[in-house]
Parts: structure tokens; sequence; C-alpha cells
């Protein structure tokens, strides 16, 4: 673990895993949660991201096609005990890869970000919004050319995704923010972008936004695969990580 301080700021860099703790005390295993996955088989490949809601609801994505034998491709709904729920995870009907990157909104709608074409029988590639009951959120278009590995939601419910992408005419590359309905917010304004594939953002409570990935410039500034940007997408000039890290960071976090 390689960490990075910021002068008043706690800033965590390379983060490579973790368990996903539900409904428990701080740093104790759910019990019931646990043996329920255990008891269904869980799921039947790789897990890649995993949130919670407000009602202690589990949100997963991966490259799964299976949960406890039932099929759930690339995303499923876990409910507080740990089983599943098969109606939300058979009417999303996502088409793809994977699922890279899950966020709950504070209305209930779930965001989802990956390797994918479809969802619910109607395109959507790389970036999507499902409601509540799993049916997609048909007011949310975005427009993306390639996988999506992050997201994360800014205090006004503004949406920030990271990847591999560039979006459209190479005007927002590697991070964007979009508005409710998926167009991207000229008001970000990331220059020429990453130069390569962002795995990873946080946000911190005063709105600064920490990357991390396979780059090694931002918009023309030296950045060896960590970063830390102001609310408006340039370079936050009080960050200065040194010569950076030698090799690619797939996860940061602000605390």
């Amino acid at each position: 673990m390689t960490m990075t301080r910021h002068p008043g700021r706690k800033f965590l860099a390379l983060v490579l895993c973790a368990p996903f703790i539900a409904s428990a005390q701080p740093g104790t295993i759910d019990a019931v949660f646990a043996a329920s996955v255990e008891s269904s088989g869980g799921a039947s490949s790789s897990v890649l991201c995993a949130t919670s809601d407000a009602t202690g609801n589990v949100y997963i994505g991966g490259t799964f096609s299976l949960f406890g034998g039932v099929p759930a491709n690339r995303v499923a709904k876990l409910l507080p005990d740990g089983t599943l729920d098969a109606t939300f995870t058979s009417t999303v009907g996502l088409v793809g890869n994977d699922v890279k990157a899950i966020a709950v909104q504070s209305d209930g709608r779930i965001l989802i970000g990956g390797n994918f074409t479809s969802v619910g029988g109607v395109s959507r590639t790389y970036l999507a919004r499902v409601n509540a009951d799993g049916t997609l959120d048909t007011g949310f278009a975005p427009s993306l050319n390639l996988p999506v590995f992050c997201i994360a939601l800014q205090a006004d419910g503004s949406i920030v995704a990271g990847g591999q992408f560039f979006s459209p005419g190479f005007t927002r590359r590697g991070v964007v923010r979009l508005f409710s309905d998926g167009t991207i917010d000229p008001s970000f304004n990331t220059g020429a972008g990453a130069n390569n594939t962002v795995y990873d953002l946080d946000i911190d409570p005063s709105g600064l936004i920490a990357i991390a990935g396979a780059f090694t410039s931002y918009s023309g500034t030296s950045a060896n695969h960590v970063l830390l940007l102001d609310a408006t997408g340039s370079v936050h000039a009080g960050f200065a990580p040194a010569s950076g890290l030698d090799g690619p960071a797939y996860a940061v976090e602000t605390f």
C-alpha cells in the first residue's frame, strides 16, 4: 500500500482489494449474510464491484453469469440477508462482458458501468442507470465509446465516471462529469484528459476528485498514475505527488 499525503487532507492510493462487509458492526463480518451467500454457492465468477443502499440491499457487478445457480448476468441485487433478489436481477437483463462499477443515487436509482452493450433489451454502451425495480431508466442516455471502470457521485448529484473512454470527438478522455440525463457537463473541463485508463476515482468532502490508473499525464501535466483534480476537472494546484508511482494504480480513496 502506498500513501501520498496532501496538506490538511488524508489521501490513500493503491488499496488493491478489501472484503465487502454488509450490515455488520465495523470491522466484523455479517455472519447471516455470509452464511446465506456461502450456502447458495454465491457468484459463478469474479465479483468486481459492490455497494449497498440505505436499506441494506447489496448490489454486485462482475463477470459472473449465475448467483446461487440462478441466472444473474454480470449484475445482481442481494437482500440484506444475503439472498438473491431474482426479480430485480432478471429485470436488468444486461448483455455484455462485465460490470466494473456500481453506485446508488440518493433517490434509489442505480448506476452501472463496465463493458456491456445493452440493458433491458435497449442499447446502452458502457454506462447505464436502472430504477429501483431493475427497469432501465430511459431518461439517462450517455454517449461513451469504451468501458467505464469507476463511478462516483458528487454532493449535488452530478455523476463522475472514469475509464478507458474518450467521448465524443476526444472532448473528454478518461474522466467525465454527466448531468442527470447523461449528457456531458461542459463546465467540467478536463482539457486533453488522461492519456490512459482511469481505473478508480473518489471524491473527498470538499469536492476534490482523486483519480488513479494507467495514465502518465493529464491535460499536459505529468501525473504518474495518481492525481488530484479540482471540482472543475482541472489539476489541483496544491497536489504534488513527487514522481508518482512506477506502475498503474487500481484503486484510490480519500478519507
